[in-house]
C-alpha cells in the first residue's frame, strides 16, 4: 500500500520546484508534476517522530526525493534534504540550501507567510502522524563486537510470513562516523531486509544513517526488490532470526537506547570544516619547499606584512544583492592572509584561500572539495611599496590535490598602479588613508579564460580589494563593501 497525500501534503513535495535557479526548471516545454506520493518503504517511526519521502516525477523525466520529519509530539516538521536525480541517473543533494555537504535539519516553511505555514504544517502533522507503521522498538540480539559495536532487531517492524522474513535490524555504532559523499553522521544504521528463510536469498529494500540527534542523515530506498545469495556476515544472524515466531515474545539481550558517542578518528568527515577561519586545515597542505622559500623572501621587509590581525566585511557585487558574500580575513604569523569567504543565500557553502596581499592566490580549499588547490610556482617582480606607474606581473602554476591525474593549469596576470591616490573612505568610511587603482589583465589556461580587473590598494592595510571586473563574455560586476570591521 502507499499513502497518496493530500492536496497540502503534496505541496512539500514539490518545494524543490520553487527553489531558486533550480535545475529541474526546463525553457523548452513547461515543467509539470506528473506523480507525487510518499514512499511506504521510506517510512521510519523513532522517538515520536515520523520521517519519511515523498517521491514527485515530471514531465522531463526527472524526479525529486524530498525527505521530512515530523515530530508529532511536539508538533513542528523539519526539512531533511531533498535529491534531483535526473533521467541519466546524475544526483543533486541539497541539505536545505546547502550543496552536496550535510547540514543539520531546518524548520519546515512552505510559504512566506509565517502564520499561513504553521496552519499548513498542522494540517500535515494531522495526516502524518495517523500513519500505520509501527514505532521502532529496537533490541539487542549479538554483540558488542571487537570495535564495541551491537546488533539490534526492530521487534514491532519484523514479522514472518511464510518462508519470507520481514525485517528491520539496527546498528548500534560505539562511535560518530561520516558517510561519504556528504558526510552524513550516523550512530546507528537501520536496514530493512527480505530474506527467504528456505532459499537463504536476501532482498534490501531500505537504508538510514541515523545522526545523533536522531533525524535521517542519508538513505537509500531500493525501487525493485532484487533477492541475491545473503553477505557471510549477516548469514547466521538472519537464519537466527528465521527461527523466530513471534517478535512479540522474543528473548532480547536489552533494549536500544541513544548515547553519547565520540567521533570517529578513521571515520570522520571528509569536507573540511572551516569553522571561524581556522588556521589547522590548510596548514596541512605545504607548499614545496622552494616555493615557501620564495614566499619568505616576498614577506620579508617589515614594510611587506600587513599589520592588523583581522578585517570582515560583506561584498557585494552588482546584479547579486541578494546573494552577499561574506569575507573574513586574517592575518598568518608570516604575513600571508587567510581568506574565508562564505556563501550563504541560493547555495551554501564556503572556500577557504591563502593569498599574498589578498591576490596573489597560494591555496584554495572550497568545502564541496575533499582536498585544496596549492601552487606549485610562482615568477612575480612584486615589490612594496607600489608606486603610481608602475608595472608588475605574476604567473603561477596551480595543481588540484582532489584530483590525482588532472594537469596542472597556469594563470598569469599583468597590472598597471594608477598615477593618483584617492581617500580609501570612498570604499568605505572604515577605511582610512588613501588607496592607489590597480588595473590587471588576468589569464587563465583553462579554456582561455580572461578577465578585466580594477583593484584597489588601500595603502594603510597592504591589500589589494576589486572594485569591478569585466569577464571575457564582456560581463561587467562592480563590489561594494559593506559592514567593513578592522580589528588591529
Amino acid at each position: 500500500m502507499k499513502y497518496v497525500l493530500l492536496s497540502l501534503v503534496l505541496l512539500f513535495s514539490g518545494c524543490a520546484v520553487l527553489a531558486p535557479n533550480n535545475p529541474v526548471k526546463s525553457d523548452k516545454t513547461p515543467l509539470k508534476i506528473t506523480n507525487s506520493e510518499a514512499d511506504q518503504n521510506s517510512i521510519v517511526k523513532l522517538d515520536q517522530r515520523v520521517m519519511y519521502m515523498v517521491r514527485t516525477d515530471y514531465n522531463n523525466g526527472n524526479h525529486t526525493e524530498n525527505w521530512k520529519a515530523f515530530d508529532c509530539d511536539i508538533g513542528t516538521v523539519h526539512t531533511l534534504y531533498w535529491d534531483l536525480i535526473e533521467k541519466n541517473g546524475k544526483t543533486m543533494r541539497f541539505y536545505g540550501n546547502t550543496l552536496q555537504i550535510y547540514a543539520k535539519p531546518e524548520p519546515y516553511n512552505p510559504v512566506p507567510n509565517v502564520e499561513v505555514s504553521k496552519k499548513i504544517n498542522q494540517l500535515m502533522l494531522k495526516v502524518v502522524c495517523q500513519f500505520k507503521k509501527p514505532e521502532m522498538h529496537l533490541v539487542k540480539y549479538a554483540g558488542p563486537d571487537e570495535h564495541g559495536n551491537q546488533n539490534y532487531v526492530d521487534i514491532n517492524n519484523s514479522y514472518r510470513q511464510g518462508d519470507l522474513l520481514y525485517t528491520r535490524l539496527g546498528y548500534d555504532y560505539a562511535e560518530i562516523s561520516y558517510d561519504p559523499p556528504y558526510d552524513a553522521p550516523y550512530g546507528l544504521k537501520i536496514e530493512d531486509h527480505i530474506f527467504n528463510c528456505k532459499t537463504q536469498q536476501d532482498a534490501m529494500v531500505a537504508g538510514f544513517d541515523i545522526s545523533p540527534e536522531l533525524y535521517i542523515s542519508d538513505a537509500k530506498v531500493e525501487a525493485k526488490r532484487q533477492f541475491s545469495p545473503v553477505s557471510s556476515f549477516m548469514h547466521n544472524d538472519l537464519l537466527t532470526l528465521c527461527a523466530v515466531k513471534d517478535f512479540s515474545t522474543f528473548k532480547n539481550q536489552g533494549e536500544w537506547v541513544n548515547k553519547d558517542k565520540k567521533v570517529s578518528k578513521l571515520m570522520g568527515a571528509i569536507h573540511p570544516d572551516f569553522g571561524d577561519n581556522k588556521p589547522d586545515i590548510l596548514q596541512k597542505y605545504p607548499l614545496p619547499p622552494v616555493l615557501a622559500q620564495q614566499i619568505d623572501v616576498l614577506l620579508q621587509p617589515a614594510m611587506a606584512r600587513p599589520e592588523f590581525k583581522r578585517i570582515s566585511f560583506i561584498e557585494q557585487l552588482s546584479g547579486h544583492e541578494k546573494d552577499p558574500l561574506k569575507i573574513t580575513i586574517d592575518r598568518n604569523l608570516d604575513g600571508s592572509l587567510r581568506v574565508l569567504e562564505s556563501y550563504s543565500s541560493i547555495l551554501r557553502f564556503q572556500a577557504q584561500r591563502i593569498y599574498l596581499y589578498n591576490m596573489i592566490q597560494l591555496k584554495s580549499f572550497i568545502s564541496l572539495s575533499t582536498a585544496p588547490s596549492v601552487v606549485q610556482s610562482l615568477q612575480t617582480d612584486f615589490r612594496l611599496p607600489l608606486s603610481a606607474g608602475q608595472h608588475f606581473s605574476y604567473q603561477l602554476m596551480l595543481k588540484d590535490l582532489a584530483v590525482n591525474n588532472r594537469p596542472m593549469s597556469k594563470g598569469s596576470t599583468q597590472c598597471e598602479v594608477g598615477n593618483t591616490a584617492l581617500p580609501a573612505a570612498n570604499i568605505n568610511t572604515a577605511f582610512s588613508g588613501n588607496y592607489l587603482s590597480v588595473v590587471c589583465d588576468e589569464r587563465f589556461d583553462e579554456k582561455n579564460k580572461y578577465s578585466h580587473n580594477t583593484y584597489a590598494w588601500i595603502e594603510d592595510l597592504q591589500i589589494f580589494l576589486m572594485l569591478d571586473s569585466i569577464s571575457d563574455t564582456g560581463k561587467s560586476t562592480a563590489n561594494k563593501y559593506l559592514d567593513v570591521r578592522i580589528e588591529k
